[in-house]
């Protein structure tokens, strides 16, 4: 008898920036189950936003746990980075996270829709994530 098929997928992440149509692609994107608080894996990264290097943009929640407001899974000892940044996301520390797309519309700091370059912040107008099988 055979075991479940383990099944690979990819992530795309679309980005509006100043009218500016910008996109990640990550390989081999997973999403750990609950008991590991589902904790971000990352392939490699191609795309036109731009990551100088592997520990800015997204790229920077890879490893990290899921935090919300009611779970704080973030490296952050004394407060919840889901309540200062406005968000659910996989934060490692409040003041260090270089992706956030999932904080608040319309903000122009680091609690709104933010992606960081390495040389640059850029707000995100809009956005769109989309998983796929491969």
């Amino acid at each position: 008898m055979n075991g479940p098929r383990m099944h690979h997928y990819e992530l795309r992440i679309d980005l509006k920036v100043d009218g500016q149509d910008l996109f990640a692609h990550y390989t081999d994107f997973k999403i750990e189950d609950e008991s590991n608080n589902y904790r971000l894996r990352l392939g490699t990264y191609s795309g036109t936003i731009g990551e100088a290097s592997s520990g800015v943009g997204f790229s920077y929640s890879n490893g990290h746990e899921f935090s919300t407001f009611d779970k704080d899974n973030d490296a952050r000892i004394f407060s919840d980075c889901a309540v200062t940044q406005q968000g659910a996301w996989w934060y490692g520390n409040c003041h260090y996270h270089y992706a956030n797309l999932n904080g608040l519309w319309g903000s122009k700091g680091w609690g709104g829709l933010i992606w960081y370059t390495g040389s640059e912040s850029l707000i995100a107008d809009w956005t769109e994530m989309k998983i796929r099988r491969i």
